[in-house]
């Protein structure tokens, strides 16, 4: 019979079981902007369509064109081409996501909820509990590519087992090697499956042995026996073959140690993290959290722990521990192990189980008001939304060879060949991508890191004819290329430039859009321009015409016109501020915003610069010189406390960088507001860091002034003495100032003052 208790209870677990589905399906709600794996995915679906067979030789690549290559997600690659194709594009991509990662959820769901019924009515909290903690540490790795499928085929298999178990349905595990066979054509993963299955055998094993000795070992372990021997099996049924079942054993052997730890999802967890519960990053302190729980719920189940449990959370563990890309699967390993030792410790302990529920409903609304705070106002709001982030992939250099219509073969970095096989395959063939190692050699790939040094950059071109290269903005190679006369860069975006040989070849390209004055690797945020009117006038020409064609696309080119417009000023500064409008709706970027700030100020609309300095700090709100401009700002306004809150947290960003308006301007206001200490402390430091003579003489006037109204004459008079040696003009300045002193009473002062005036050719003092 329902209780109105009861009846709260199911309502709050549907609510929590809700909201946690919504961030499960805006966690796909995102553009791609961390991975390129899925743009090369997507081609080899295609062709694995168009060809109705898989690959067994690389079909995309100029260097490794031909070689054995075994295609261990292609029937991810086959899903991912139909919703692409037939959905919309990243619609369906975005579709295929979200009904993987809720269908996920919804299996742990069902199983946990099961797996803790010992802990009695108020289980729902608990359950919902724990699946935020594991949202919160497999969230980050919850975006389009096969392991997906791995944490719902890892889910199924505990849900199976359960039921088999708990439920009774003695017929479900012939459901396993079926499932195995699609497991096994979808990820590699598969492989987790043949191992769950030998730990629920092995552990029966045991316990029965534990329990009941030798004699005992066999009951009820035929099921279990069957299930492990026919995964293997199944395994086989997929188009490679033994060839695929051993390819996770070769992907990790020795050989391909060292590519692999050059990629990052591939290094190691640092085991000390574990003694810091420190929140930050929010995966590994998840981590953490389920690693201890795991720990604690096997010790409160010591009793009656099951062997199983210890075997697949130390091989998960292991997992995490080795390859931080595991972290996320380590969760849905431990949740399971924690709902059944949970639910079986809390059997029949009411007190337990009344203190486990208030402990979780205190955490589930904890982490929910966490995700609701991180959606609100943490998570940048750019990255939501479908399709491609144009700062993260070199959408503008790869529509230019496409619209250009080049030909050749091209170097590219690591990070952008999946992105070029999508794009401009058959025609543009990338030199590495995201397949590494199980395509490209690990040598190979050691090869290609190695490319910013001129010999080894001229062997690679000479070893394999490279003729075009797309390279990262921020590499030596950039750079390098950039001061090479044999190489002419002919478009660049947001993240990559593009170079050609100077040759017969790209002779009119190089004609029509070579880069001359432009710097296109430099970073723009400290990007220097030179004082020559013509030069500047020849850049903007430049930048106008690479704007112009990537509008739209690229935001970099406009935002480089939009600099180089401010630099011109005059005419050119509303010119400047369209042109990083423009930049703006392709990239909405703190950096962006403060040279419009920048711009508008130069044009004298203060009130939008500053406008555009507060849309900084909500973007980034650690952007120091966006302080310092507001802080400028309010103290012209004469709003001085607030020009020193800015300017303080600017002061306290830059540290030894700052420079010296920011001094000058807070001892201006502390002197406003007669806070004289603080003022005195600005100007020396002022003083300090200008190389203007003139501005000099009036720091140290200033100076004195603050330390007159101190009642420090002393010093004050030497700050005056240090004005009138830098500037003799100050000696009418300091007779006003002396009979000022006078008629306000202050005679010492004032007689301190004649006296400099007296001797102005006395040398300063030492430095106060």
């Amino acid at each position: 019979m329902k209780t109105r208790a009861t009846e709260r209870r199911a309502f709050i677990e549907g609510v929590l079981l809700l909201a946690l589905l919504f961030f499960t399906v805006l966690g796909a709600f995102q553009k791609q902007r961390w991975d390129s794996d899925i743009f090369w995915a997507l081609r080899s679906g295609e062709w694995i369509v168009s060809h109705l067979e898989v690959p067994a030789a690389d079909p995309f690549s100029s260097t490794f064109g031909g070689r054995p290559w075994i295609d261990f997600t292609w029937g991810f690659q086959v899903l991912a081409h139909f919703f692409y194709n037939y959905l919309g594009g990243w619609t369906g991509l975005f579709i295929l996501q979200s009904l993987v990662t809720a269908a996920t959820f919804l299996v742990v769901y069902a199983n946990v909820r099961i797996l803790s019924e010992g802990a009695g009515p108020g289980r729902g909290l608990f359950v919902m509990a724990l699946l935020y903690v594991v949202f919160l540490g497999s969230g980050d790795r919850f975006f389009i590519r096969p392991h997906i499928f791995s944490y719902l085929f890892i889910s199924t298999w505990f849900l199976v087992y359960t039921l088999y178990e708990e439920r009774g349905r003695k017929r479900i595990l012939y459901l396993l090697p079926a499932l195995e066979v699609l497991w096994v054509n979808i990820h590699s993963s598969f492989i987790l499956g043949v191992f769950i299955a030998g730990a629920y055998a092995l552990g029966r094993a045991l316990d029965n042995m534990r329990r009941g000795g030798p004699g005992k070992v066999l009951d009820g372990l035929g099921p279990y026996v069957a299930a492990a021997a026919a995964l293997p099996a199944a395994a086989l049924i997929n188009p490679y073959g033994i060839e695929l079942v051993i390819f996770p054993f070769v992907h990790q052997s020795p050989d391909n140690a060292d590519a692999l730890r050059h990629i990052a999802e591939w290094s190691a967890f640092p085991l000390k993290q574990l003694l810091f519960l420190y929140p930050l990053p929010l995966n590994y302190f998840a981590f953490k959290l389920l690693f201890y729980l795991t720990l604690a719920s096997l010790a409160l189940n010591f009793a009656r722990l099951r062997t199983r449990d210890l075997l697949l959370a130390a091989a998960a563990f292991y997992m995490a521990v080795t390859h931080v890309r595991f972290i996320a699967q380590y969760a849905f390993f431990a949740a399971p192990v924690i709902a059944s030792n949970m639910g079986r410790f809390l059997d029949g302990r009411a007190a337990a189980r009344r203190r486990t529920e208030i402990g979780s409903a205190v955490a589930a609304a904890a982490l929910l008001a966490f995700f609701v705070i991180d959606l609100l106002w943490l998570k940048d709001g750019s990255d939501f939304g479908l399709g491609v982030k144009p700062e993260k992939y070199p959408v503008g250099t790869v529509a230019f060879i496409k619209e250009r219509r080049l030909r050749g073969k091209i170097f590219n970095e690591y990070i952008y060949g999946g992105y070029l096989a999508f794009e401009t395959w058959p025609h543009v063939k990338p030199f590495i991508d995201g397949r590494t190692p199980t395509v490209y050699s690990p040598y190979f790939f050691w090869t290609t890191r190695l490319a910013d040094d001129e010999g080894r950059w001229r062997r690679l071109v000479g070893e394999h004819g490279v003729e075009m290269a797309l390279v990262k903005l921020d590499g030596a190679l950039c750079a390098r290329l950039r001061d090479d006369a044999g190489w002419k860069a002919v478009s660049f975006d947001d993240t990559a430039a593009l170079f050609v040989r100077d040759v017969e070849k790209f002779r009119s390209v190089i004609e029509e859009w070579g880069i001359e004055r432009l710097n296109p690797c430099r970073d723009e945020a400290s990007y220097r321009l030179p004082d020559d009117a013509d030069e500047l006038e020849a850049m903007r020409r430049e930048a106008a015409r690479h704007a112009a064609r990537s509008a739209g696309v690229a935001a970099r080119p406009a935002r480089l016109l939009g600099l180089v417009e401010t630099a011109i000023g005059g005419s050119r500064i509303e010119e400047a501020i369209r042109s990083l409008e423009s930049a703006l709706k392709v990239v909405d970027s703190a950096e962006i915003r403060f040279d419009l700030g920048m711009a508008l100020l130069k044009a004298g609309r203060r009130e939008a610069a500053a406008a555009a300095f507060r849309e900084v700090l909500r973007r980034d709100s650690d952007f120091k010189d966006a302080y310092l401009r507001l802080g400028l700002i309010e103290h012209e306004r004469d709003e001085h406390e607030r020009a020193l809150d800015y300017l303080d947290r600017y002061l306290e960003l830059a540290a030894d960088d700052a420079v010296h308006e920011a001094y000058l301007a807070r001892g201006l206001s502390c002197f406003t507001l007669s806070r004289y200490r603080c003022a005195v402390e600005a100007f020396k430091r002022a003083a300090f860091t200008t190389d203007d003579p003139g501005e000099m003489a009036n720091i140290y006037y200033r100076t004195a002034n603050s330390l007159l109204e101190l009642r420090r004459d002393r010093e004050a008079a030497d700050y005056y003495r240090r004005a009138l040696a830098v500037s003799p003009d100050y000696e009418a300045v300091l007779r006003e100032l002396a009979l000022r002193l006078r008629e306000l009473g202050r005679t010492g002062a004032a007689r301190m003052v004649a006296a400099l005036l007296a001797a102005p050719g006395a040398p300063p003092g030492p430095p106060l």
